[in-house]
C-alpha cells in the first residue's frame, strides 16, 4: 500500500482504521502478543489472531478497490 515506495509505509491497522474496518487487534492477542503465547500453547489464540488478520486485509481490499474504481 506504498504505491511501490512512493509513499510511506503505515502499518495495516492504519488503514484498517481509516475505512471503518475492525482490526486484528480488536479480538484479543496482537502480533506482539504472539511470541508468548506460542510458548505458551496458545496456538488457538494465534490462529484466530491470523484468522482475523486475513479478513480484514480481504475487506480492506474491498474497500480500497471500490474507492480506487469509483469513476468506472
Amino acid at each position: 500500500m506504498s504505491f511501490y515506495g512512493a509513499t510511506r509505509r503505515l502499518p495495516l491497522h492504519f488503514y484498517l482504521k481509516a475505512f471503518g474496518i475492525p482490526t486484528s487487534k480488536d479480538g484479543g492477542i496482537d502480533g506482539r502478543d504472539v511470541t508468548a503465547a506460542y510458548r505458551e500453547g496458545r496456538i488457538e489464540e494465534i490462529a484466530a489472531y491470523c484468522l482475523r488478520d486475513v479478513l480484514a486485509t480481504a475487506e480492506l481490499y474491498k474497500a480500497w478497490d471500490a474507492n480506487l474504481n469509483m469513476g468506472g
